[in-house]
């Protein structure tokens, strides 16, 4: 149930769906690693209102 939720508001939260297609874009690319990825949401996640 926890997890489910925290998905959820990762995928409604308007600063991780700008930048996920991007990151995603890298990680495709191989500039940019999963984890350095992950981070990158978290940390825009962390800075919401």
């Amino acid at each position: 149930m926890v997890h489910d939720q925290l998905l959820t508001r990762l995928h409604h939260d308007p600063g991780v769906r700008a930048l996920t297609p991007e990151l995603e874009r890298q990680v495709r690319a191989g500039t940019l690693t999963a984890s350095l990825a992950a981070e990158a949401i978290l940390t825009a996640f962390d800075q919401r209102d």
